[in-house]
């Protein structure tokens, strides 16, 4: 009986020991695959690879790439969706120049920003969509769309975002308001074209008064 005893104790510890490893692993996958707010390893190389497309002026080959590649990931993480769509985003709005595409993508960046696993993120992702369907709606002579989704972004972000890019919202709010003919807010130093100089210290407001000549330029935010 001693012996049958001994036996059966160690089967029962090696059980215990394979069940107390089992666990250790599937904890330490899940936990190397979790979501924390960036890139996943797989998207880090794919939004590399279309950058450096991009570069080499193959904007076309960049999106099929794009495409083709993201289907590869299985679960991609929210930043992953949201850089995806946002890609999409710019190649619509600064290629095809087919802007209703691009407010497309832009709704749904902001429907990923909602999704967003930090607060951190969550901003940065906010701000970032409404600036671009305000882009969007400025390319559509939707102003009163723009200036709001500008004015959204700006209020997410003006705590969290570089000055540099809330300086160029602030400029497009103003951009809006100028279109509008609201003068008297759109020019300084009443309105946020005044934020606008403050933040970057601007010397002189000279350069506003070349606002009727002026286009939206490309965004740093991306």
């Amino acid at each position: 009986m001693a012996p049958f005893s001994l036996i059966k104790q160690v089967l029962k510890n090696y059980k215990l020991c394979f069940l107390a490893g089992l666990f250790f692993l599937l904890f330490s996958c899940k936990k190397k695959d979790a979501d924390t707010g960036g890139y996943s390893e797989q998207f880090t190389d794919i939004f590399n690879n279309v950058n450096r497309l991009n570069d080499q002026k193959k904007p076309d080959n960049a999106l099929k790439y794009l495409d083709s590649a993201f289907k590869q990931i299985k679960k991609p993480y929210v930043s992953d969706l949201f850089r995806y769509y946002g890609l999409k985003f710019i190649y619509h709005e600064r290629v095809s120049h087919n802007t209703k595409t691009a407010l497309l993508y832009a709704d749904s960046m902001l429907m990923i920003a909602k999704k967003s696993v930090t607060n951190k993120q969550y901003v940065a992702n906010y701000a970032e969509a409404n600036f671009a369907k305000g882009d969007a709606y400025m390319n559509l002579s939707q102003f009163s769309n723009a200036y709001q989704c500008y004015y959204q972004g700006y209020f997410m972000g003006k705590n969290n975002l570089k000055n540099e890019i809330l300086a160029e919202y602030t400029y497009r709010m103003g951009m809006v308001m100028f279109k509008q003919e609201h003068y008297a807010e759109a020019m300084p130093p009443i309105g946020f074209l005044k934020s606008c100089a403050t933040v970057l210290r601007i010397r002189s407001f000279s350069w506003l008064f070349n606002l009727s000549s002026s286009s939206v330029t490309s965004r740093s935010v991306f």
